[in-house]
């Protein structure tokens, strides 16, 4: 993504922090990989990523093939969290096709663990 002009890209690392910081905010797992993202992939320090709003996140984000691409991230990161957020496996995100594909995953996740050496 280096492609991206800086401007860009540190919209897009603050776009992913903001959206993970719900339920009690980022797990361990969650801060390591956006840490990684940030420093490794982005190439903008976690401090440069300020809180951005969706309508801020939208102006930023404009081209189809990037939106997707931020979304497939946020999917990733809600999945490597530990425990499971309650606002994922809310009936309220079950609508969408992919929110509920998301939603039983983290309930099956929450009601029978993760498996061995799962994020350990």
């Amino acid at each position: 993504m280096l492609h991206l002009d800086f401007a860009t890209r540190r919209s897009v690392v603050g776009t992913l922090y903001t959206a993970t910081d719900v339920a009690g905010g980022q797990t361990k797992e969650q801060r390591g990989l956006l840490e990684a993202l940030a420093l490794h992939v982005m190439r903008v320090p976690p401090s440069a990523a300020a809180t951005t709003s969706p309508q801020e996140a939208a102006a930023a984000i404009e081209k189809p093939r990037l939106r997707r691409a931020v979304g497939e991230i946020l999917a990733m990161l809600e999945l490597v969290r530990h425990p499971p957020s309650s606002t994922l496996t809310s009936e309220r995100w079950s609508a969408r096709p992919v929110s509920r594909a998301l939603c039983s995953l983290a309930a099956l996740r929450a009601r029978h663990g993760a498996p061995p050496g799962y994020l350990t």
